[in-house]
């Protein structure tokens, strides 16, 4: 099995336009790494033939995806699952269309596929009740360019090689999946784990993908964040984090949605990485672009 990492950012992107922060000015000048573009990942079997042909699973669609699947050559989507409704992971619905709509068919435009979206039913709820997102699904649903799966807490449904099942966190508006194929696992809770105790069957994968969490202070100990910043208070910290990893005991585990307001470049995230407490947990920072072959060594 291989993770993708599309796109390492969260709700900030690398860089924000207007931004001349050290960050920003940095990502613009130096691209590669630097650049962080809206959260996603793309799952595959090991079986299914060679890349690019091997089928796949895309996990979210933030507004930047279609320029991330043509940046990193991904030709195939079999199936699409969400883990939450918020935009940074939902804002891409488009993308449908891109997939699978035959533009110059005889008569006009219409789908040459359907793809299947997965989706916990707490979430289908949510979206529901945010930015018009099932109006969305069931328009595209209705052009025959998707067709909605909703998935129970616990339920285990197969995909392109891939087995999964999908669990609320502590706020149930978002959900970890666990992957599976034949003896590999990987947990993916990519986003608002503050609170989050993961259930004892899902530890001990052989990778776990996190968000990273905020920052109070950058590298050089100046303050990131105002005093009274609700998301104090509403999000998981870097050290939550920590502590989640530590208690789902991954043999590797990656830390994503990394959000440029942190102040940090990639080279300081790697050393970070070299710290002893992400050392005993073998852990690393996500970039565009990083591939992972679940059950590898770091």
């Amino acid at each position: 099995m291989e993770v993708l990492f599309l796109g390492s950012s969260g709700a900030t992107l690398t860089p924000r336009v207007g931004c001349s922060c050290r960050i920003c000015a940095r990502a613009r000048e130096r691209g590669g790494r630097d650049v962080r573009s809206g959260p996603s990942l793309y799952l595959t079997a090991s079986s299914g033939g060679p890349s690019p042909d091997r089928p796949g699973i895309l996990v979210d669609t933030p507004e930047e995806i279609h320029a991330a699947l043509l940046r990193w050559r991904v030709e195939r989507v079999d199936a699409v699952i969400y883990t939450h409704w918020h935009p940074d992971h939902t804002a891409g619905m488009r993308l449908f269309e891109h997939l699978n709509m035959d533009w110059l068919a005889e008569g006009g435009p219409r789908p040459h596929r359907t793809t299947p979206v997965y989706v916990p039913e707490r979430v289908l709820q949510d979206f529901q009740a945010h930015h018009g997102l099932m109006e969305k699904l069931l328009y595209l649903e209705g052009r025959e360019l998707l067709k909605i799966h909703v998935l129970q807490a616990g339920q285990e449904f197969s995909v392109a090689g891939l087995t999964l099942r999908a669990f609320p966190m502590a706020n149930p508006e978002l959900w970890t999946y666990e992957v599976r194929e034949g003896a590999r696992r990987a947990v993916l809770a990519v986003d608002d784990t503050q609170g989050y105790v993961p259930e004892e069957f899902l530890a001990e994968a052989d990778l776990a993908v996190l968000e990273t969490g905020w920052f109070e202070r950058g590298p050089d100990g100046r303050r990131l964040l105002p005093e009274g910043w609700p998301s104090l208070e509403l999000e998981a910290s870097f050290e939550e984090s920590l502590r989640i990893a530590s208690r789902l005991r991954a043999r590797r585990t990656v830390f994503t949605h990394i959000e440029e307001i942190n102040q940090r470049t990639p080279e300081e995230y790697d050393k970070l990485a070299r710290s002893p407490e992400l050392s005993a947990l073998r852990g690393s920072f996500a970039y565009d672009g990083l591939r992972i072959r679940v059950g590898e060594e770091a």
